[in-house]
């Protein structure tokens, strides 16, 4: 506060001296109790000597205003404004600065403020790496620079398209507010041992390194930078949200706050902070990243009422919503995950150098939510962790514990539903999990749990007493008709190489069979795998055993022209995580199986509707591929991945079932085709003909008139098999009944068609 009164003090002092207008010229010497006006106009001026063109060194009380000015310097070097031991100075209104290597560069001085200035295009950089330890030597170039400054207020302010917005070395008490640092290459924000700062209600988003791996920029930076709030910020887009450092310095505690920002969609980290103790993490959104929360070894954290959602990495097992690496002393509460591949992930890995002595020890996890996740809690070599009172949702696997796992407990928490186990206990230590709320009975919750007595090799899990909801669930041993039809729920796990979202629905017009299919939309295209939930208190305990063929419908769109292979592999998973056995199967389509690309088989689906019959013995187009001891005579899960690379991809998922014989599903027609619908019918003039190919060959849609006189032929050629639809016009033909006749090969079909006046 001290800080702020010092700035209102300024403000008031200054308007005691007369404005005197100068045009801008190089070497300006600006002197003490200034109030100085550049006269409008466009300006191109070389700053020669890097002194800066305007200079304010060893003076007091100065304003400097820019209104209706647009200042270019030359070959990004130099800069507009050099302030040196001087106090009490404000610069404002210029209408743009480009050009510079920094527009202000501001060194031992206190009580500026910086208002309302364009400060963009300055010195900007793609390729290469940044060194992120680097002190002030190591400044890139970008809006405004500040070493060894106290008491600073920069708002309102544009200062983007270059490498840094704004770059504190050294600095304390700084208001950084309501400015807009996007599209910069390196960082919005970056502090190098910066104190007690106020960073709030900026938007700094789009901050990468575009010809470089982006996880060195970031849209703030903050090395050893202690003390610091951090409220209200767009940090969305960029390598890393939040990237915090302390690696050597972790001696002196952090004690940031983080509230209420969004760092969603960065493609490394929304969230990193390393060998820090103390930090505060509330209210904040980190969803759509590589991990929501990267706090390798950090310790004495709080991270409290964030949203988590839709983190992945590059394989099922790194990337998720909070990870934590020889971390202790951390508390995780009040949070909602949902959807990542590891939504809580501790382990103790192998210790980096000066931190031998560091372990993962002392969790406090509680009162979260956690939903639709692969792995809710990962725990590996983790100690006295206490995971109570949480909800545990339709997750893959809800706790799975590994390694040396002393004294940890698992109490009080509700275990509503999940596919695999609510309880994986592969440590050798005992677990104490009493108390916890489970569905069904005392037998289906043992085949929930796995412990010592699934394997010699693990601790038990001590779960009872416990409270059981035996009138919430049915054990469903036969397969539903037809999967993609609600009120079943299809999720999805995200896989975020393309850092973009991914979003599942029901559709009621594209489908094949029954009242809608299942539709897939994602712009980033890798490994996407949406997971089938039955509806609520459904236990899928499928006997599959006797059955032999995966029907299901698929038809795709494309359309990203860098996409030259469509689909690159694709794979349904059959899962089974029970008294019967765990694990599953995996029936790979993979253009790649040889060595070398050959076109999938899932590119038939692009643009028409294909059925697809996999035998679950796996065949050459779908290769079979176990994990640990899966069991078709009880399935309990299904899933299903699509990877086009990086390009995204439009998908419709339709009548996906299981038959016990060859031929597939019951076909659609007895014969090879079939006119599906004529919609609308009646029409005044445009009927869509939906018709289906079960082989492929030469057809005929023809539409004839009531006295037989062929009116107009729809399509007439060779076709592949599929579901498609062309397009009837009436408008030039009397109203009227109509026959639409479809033609292929022994097999010939109709319907009829009414055009209205």
């Amino acid at each position: 506060m001290k800080g702020f009164y010092l700035l209102l003090l300024l403000v008031f002092s200054l308007q005691a001296f007369s404005q005197t207008y100068l045009p801008l010229t190089d070497d300006m010497e600006i002197g003490s109790n200034s109030d100085i006006k550049i006269l409008g106009g466009n300006y191109s001026v070389n700053d020669g000597g890097n002194e800066g063109i305007i200079r304010i060194i060893n003076q007091e009380n100065v304003v400097i205003d820019g209104d209706s000015v647009n200042v270019s310097g030359n070959g990004f070097t130099g800069f507009l404004i050099k302030i040196f031991n001087s106090k009490n100075i404000i610069i404002k209104n210029f209408d743009s600065g480009t050009n510079f290597y920094y527009c202000v560069k501001a060194t031992g001085s206190q009580n500026i403020i910086i208002n309302d200035c364009n400060f963009y295009s300055n010195k900007v950089d793609s390729v290469g790496f940044i060194d992120v330890w680097a002190d002030s030597t190591g400044s890139l170039g970008g809006g405004v620079y500040m070493a060894d400054c106290d008491s600073a207020r920069i708002y309102n302010d544009t200062m983007n398209l270059q490498n840094d917005g704004v770059a504190l070395y050294h600095c304390r008490h700084i208001i950084i507010y309501n400015n807009l640092f996007s599209w910069n290459t390196s960082y919005g924000i970056r502090m190098f041992r910066s104190d007690s700062c106020n960073i709030h209600h900026n938007v700094s988003a789009h901050i990468n390194r575009p010809l470089t791996d982006p996880s060195d920029a970031a849209a703030i930076l903050m090395i050893i930078s202690n003390e610091n709030n951090v409220e209200y910020n767009d940090f969305t887009y960029s390598g890393d949200g939040v990237f915090l450092g302390q690696y050597g310095w972790d001696e002196i505690p952090n004690n940031n706050y983080f509230a209420w920002n969004d760092c969603s969609f960065s493609p490394h980290n929304a969230f990193e902070a390393t060998f820090a103790q103390g930090n505060i993490y509330k209210h904040n959104i980190a969803n759509y990243s590589w991990f929501g929360f990267w706090l390798g070894y950090s310790f004495d954290s709080v991270i409290d009422s964030n949203e988590v959602s839709y983190n992945s990495g590059y394989a099922d097992d790194f990337g998720g919503g909070i990870a934590i690496d020889r971390g202790f002393n951390n508390s995780i509460t009040n949070n909602n995950f949902t959807g990542n591949s590891n939504a809580v992930k501790l382990w103790e890995g192998s210790p980096a150098s000066g931190y031998t002595g560091f372990s993962s020890h002392d969790y406090i996890i509680s009162n979260n939510s956690f939903t639709d996740n692969k792995i809710a809690v990962y725990n590996h070599s983790t100690e006295r962790m206490s995971l109570n009172n949480n909800l545990f949702e339709n997750n893959l696997l809800s706790v799975y514990l590994t390694g040396n796992c002393d004294y940890d407990s698992i109490t009080f928490n509700q275990f509503v539903s999940g596919s695999g186990f609510f309880i994986k206990n592969e440590s050798y230590d005992p677990i104490g999990a009493a108390n916890n709320t489970f569905p069904g009975d005392s037998a289906y919750v043992s085949c929930k749990i796995f412990d010592h007595d699934d394997t010699a090799t693990s601790g038990p899990v001590n779960w009872y007493p416990c409270t059981f909801i035996p009138d919430t669930f049915i054990y469903q041993y036969q397969a539903p008709d037809d999967l993609n039809e609600m009120p079943a729920v299809w999720d999805h796990f995200l896989f975020v190489e393309g850092h973009q979202p991914t979003t599942v629905t029901w559709d009621e017009n594209e489908k094949v069979t029954g009242d809608q299919s299942v539709h897939i939309i994602s712009e980033s295209g890798y490994n996407v795998t949406i997971h089938y939930t039955p509806p609520d208190n459904i236990i899928p305990q499928w006997l599959l055993g006797e059955t032999d063929t995966l029907i299901v419908w698929c038809k795709a769109v494309i359309d990203n022209p860098d996409n030259q292979w469509g689909f690159q592999d694709n794979f349904f998973r059959l899962g089974t995580s029970n008294c019967n056995g765990s694990g599953y199967y995996d029936y790979t389509n993979d253009c790649y199986a040889t060595g070398n690309y050959i076109p999938c088989v899932m590119n038939e689906c692009i643009d028409q509707w294909i059925k697809f019959e996999i035998p679950l013995a796996g065949n050459s187009d779908w290769v079979r591929t176990s994990s640990e001891n899966p069991d078709l005579s009880s399935v309990s899960y299904v899933e299903f991945n699509a990877d086009v690379w990086d390009y995204g991809f439009e998908m419709w998922v339709d009548g996906l079932s299981f038959t016990d014989h060859a031929t597939g599903m019951e076909e659609l027609t007895t014969g090879s085709a079939a006119i599906l619908s004529c919609c609308p019918n009646p029409s005044k003039r445009l009927v869509e003909v939906r018709y289906c190919l079960n082989e492929p060959g030469y057809m005929q849609l023809q539409i004839f008139d009531l006295y037989g006189k062929l009116v107009c032929s729809l399509y007439e050629g060779s076709i592949k098999s599929g579901i498609y639809t062309q397009t009837f016009d009436g408008f030039s033909y009397l109203p009227g009944i109509y026959s639409c006749r479809l033609i292929a090969g022994n097999s010939i079909t109709t319907a009829k068609i009414v055009l209205l006046k």
